[in-house]
C-alpha cells in the first residue's frame, strides 16, 4: 500500500453456502509488524445481501 502497510486477503467463494472474505492490515513500526486493521465480510448464497464488519485497531 502507499503508506508502507501490507494488506493480506483470504476468501472462500467456492465451497459451501457461506461466502466470506477477510483482510488483516499490518504496518511496520518499532522494528516489528503491528496490526493496523481488520476487515471481514460475508454473505449467505441463498440471500446474497452483503453483511460486513469493519474494525480498525
Amino acid at each position: 500500500m502507499a503508506n508502507g502497510s501490507i494488506a493480506v486477503t483470504s476468501q472462500n467463494f467456492g465451497i459451501g453456502r457461506n461466502r466470506w472474505e477477510q483482510t488483516p492490515t499490518l504496518t511496520c513500526g518499532e522494528g516489528r509488524f503491528i496490526a493496523a486493521g481488520y476487515t471481514y465480510s460475508f454473505y449467505d448464497t441463498p440471500d446474497p445481501r452483503p453483511e460486513a464488519v469493519v474494525t480498525t485497531i
